[in-house]
């Protein structure tokens, strides 16, 4: 008996690790897939909205430049905390990777409904954080995109969310912008992207300490071949 039940937990324990982020413990890509798509089936059955939110962080990328990785794990990790407890038990916030995360809102009235979220979250992580004794200041470009309004299915549906995003940081970054359900959802190109604004060049971390805080910025690079890889996997669910 002894022997079934560690088993069964180790089996837990694996189950868990495939479906969950390791370092913030959210659901993963491969969970939020799953989710998503019984949101959708439960969606259309019962003739109601769902909503995806898709965002990432502004000013995440120099935290690592300047303080180091690990303050940079610490802060996805509060970002984690904060917005779980900011968000409904029936959502999802997913973390797909790196600064990138997904809100899954299973039940929406409308476009509207879902905007006012993302305003709660933006809100939420425009107030500072204390990281290792560091006060951060970050902030967020969210994408809204609304089923079936923007589509039916699970990739179309986080395509327009993707492109709403961008459309977020073409215009400032640190807002919302919702998807238009008459356009197409295609992300711009690399060249029509928003440029990166530019990095502080007078950070010192040893000066940023305790009560100090820092504006700091991110320049949207490396994104496209994980985005790709991303939208494949989620067409043809695998992993």
């Amino acid at each position: 008996m002894a022997d079934i039940d560690a088993r069964k937990l180790q089996e837990d324990a694996m189950r868990h690790q495939a479906h969950h982020d390791m370092l913030t413990g959210l659901p993963n890509r491969l969970l939020l897939a799953d989710r998503l798509r019984q949101a959708l089936l439960a969606a259309q059955r019962e003739g109601h909205k769902l909503g995806l939110i898709f965002f990432d962080l502004d000013k995440f990328k120099p935290v690592n430049d300047t303080y180091g990785h690990a303050v940079g794990d610490i802060l996805l990790q509060q970002v984690a905390t904060r917005l779980r407890a900011t968000l409904r038990a029936s959502d999802t916030l997913a973390r797909l990777g790196g600064d990138e995360f997904v809100v899954l809102l299973p039940r929406v009235s409308d476009s509207g409904d879902a905007r006012k979220v993302a305003e709660d979250i933006l809100r939420e992580l425009n107030r500072p954080f204390v990281t290792e004794g560091f006060t951060l200041s970050i902030s967020a470009s969210l994408g809204v995109a609304v089923a079936p309004d923007c589509g039916d299915d699970a990739d179309g549906l986080l395509r327009c969310a993707d492109a709403a995003m961008y459309d977020a940081k073409l215009h400032g970054r640190g807002r919302v912008a919702v998807h238009d359900p008459s356009q197409a959802c295609v992300a711009p190109p690399q060249a029509a992207r928003a440029p990166p604004e530019p990095r502080p060049g007078s950070v010192r971390p040893q000066l940023a300490r305790a009560r100090r805080t820092w504006p700091i910025s991110t320049p949207l690079v490396g994104r496209v071949g994980m985005r790709a890889r991303l939208m494949s996997r989620f067409c043809c669910g695998t992993s």
